[in-house]
């Protein structure tokens, strides 16, 4: 109990560090996410989209060239164009996680790429990096920007695979624990 209340003295704790972390990586890849990703959930993005939409507009707000509110008014543009994609999708009866980030399209569709677990932890964060660099000469706070997601993407993708481990992890420890009792129920100890 003590070491609970000197954490909260000294600051946050490892767990809410973390939650932190994943939010930021979360807000700053929605900046992007629009652009490269198709089949959004029908709740994403959300809460999250709107400190997206805010850290754009600070981020055009130090552009000099002007070029960052151009890309925000493409990025409103494209999270409209997702999220009519989805409802269509829904209306055709295809499942969806209601807050999923979406599909890779853009990295499914380079031609080493097969499976969906390269696409989201390689190929993302590296056509983040090399579209970044490739805005620089266009607006170097642009490109900062889109470089960034080489971090955002790579840690949100990092912390959600981590996640879908453990979540299976727990059911197959479900699963070994129910066929223990399972078997305890019809075959009773004696004695």
């Amino acid at each position: 109990m003590q070491d609970k209340q000197q954490q909260q003295k000294d600051g946050i704790s490892r767990s809410e560090a973390f939650h932190l972390m994943y939010f930021l990586a979360n807000v700053h890849a929605t900046c992007i996410s629009p652009f490269i990703r198709s089949a959004f959930g029908a709740e994403h993005p959300g809460f999250v989209g709107l400190f997206s939409m805010a850290f754009i507009l600070l981020v055009a707000c130090n552009d000099p060239t002007h070029v960052t509110h151009m890309y925000f008014c493409a990025w409103v543009c494209a999270l409209g164009y997702r999220r009519i994609q989805s409802h269509r999708m829904l209306c055709q009866g295809v499942l969806l996680h209601s807050r999923s980030a979406g599909y890779p399209w853009v990295a499914m569709r380079i031609p080493f790429v097969r499976k969906e677990s390269t696409a989201t932890r390689i190929v993302e964060p590296m056509l983040c990096l090399i579209t970044g660099l490739l805005l620089i000469p266009l607006s170097e706070t642009l490109g900062a920007m889109v470089m960034g997601g080489f971090m955002s993407f790579g840690i949100r993708n990092a912390i959600e695979a981590e996640v879908m481990r453990k979540r299976l992890q727990a059911m197959q420890d479900a699963r070994i624990e129910q066929e223990y009792y399972s078997h305890r129920f019809r075959q009773p100890l004696k004695g």
